[in-house]
């Protein structure tokens, strides 16, 4: 198998162990943690990433059917706003997205070739990279960086417990 797909399939696999891993010991209301209005809180970013990786989806194939939450891209797009609690899926259904999202991603992967990673991708980002390899690269990069975020909110909400 080609090295670099199977690089993306691990990157992949780990992600999603490492985030079902920072979201076990989160309970009730400690998933709309955020210590300061400007910070988004943890079933926020979890629904947000579970968006990126159809937008994974979509540099693979745009015409990929998808499978989406209400409003996803309104509620957890780039620049959306936080919204009463109520407007959110539970957080257990973001991360069985994000896990079977992933997985697709991955199935793709374990047959794609040198030529396929290296097309034009459908979907354009400004200052992304243009191609599927680059920009699936780039999203689980993405998604590393926020689990720092995510990994900090846990250790607040926890200390914060009466």
């Amino acid at each position: 198998m080609n090295s670099a797909p199977q690089n993306l399939i691990d990157h992949l696999t780990l992600n999603t162990q490492r985030f079902l891993k920072i979201a076990e010991t989160l309970v009730g209301d400690e998933v709309f943690f955020r210590p300061y209005q400007s910070v988004n809180h943890f079933v926020w970013t979890a629904g947000h990433l579970a968006m990126v990786r159809n937008t994974m989806l979509r540099v693979i194939d745009s015409n990929t059917p998808l499978t989406s939450f209400e409003n996803e891209r309104g509620i957890f797009g780039p620049g959306s706003a936080i919204q009463p609690n109520e407007v959110y899926p539970d957080l257990s259904a973001l991360l069985q997205s994000f896990e079977a999202r992933g997985a697709q991603v991955s199935a793709w992967l374990a047959t794609a070739t040198d030529p396929q990673l290296g097309a034009q991708s459908g979907v354009q980002i400004p200052n992304l990279p243009a191609t599927v390899g680059g920009l699936l690269h780039f999203f689980i990069i993405h998604e590393t960086e926020h689990f720092g975020e995510m990994k900090m909110l846990k250790n607040l909400a926890i200390r914060q417990r009466a």
